[in-house]
């Protein structure tokens, strides 16, 4: 069971840089940018956060944690 679990750890970071950076993507063509500055903190603080709600969920559904 550890290694599904570290498994799905991985695939919620990746799943969450993915996500972060659409949303990231997004926002900047609702704005009209061609390039934008952004806080890399507070970008990772986001990846940390979405990486955390992916992953419980997933271990929470295979019964993990």
């Amino acid at each position: 069971m550890e290694i599904v679990g570290i498994i799905i750890l991985i695939l919620g970071f990746v799943a969450s840089v993915i996500v972060v950076n659409a949303a990231y993507r997004l926002f900047m063509r609702l704005l009209g940018a061609d390039s934008m500055f952004f806080n890399v903190k507070k970008k990772l603080i986001a990846i940390v956060v979405v990486w955390l709600v992916i992953s419980g969920s997933l271990l929470k559904f295979f019964g993990i944690a």
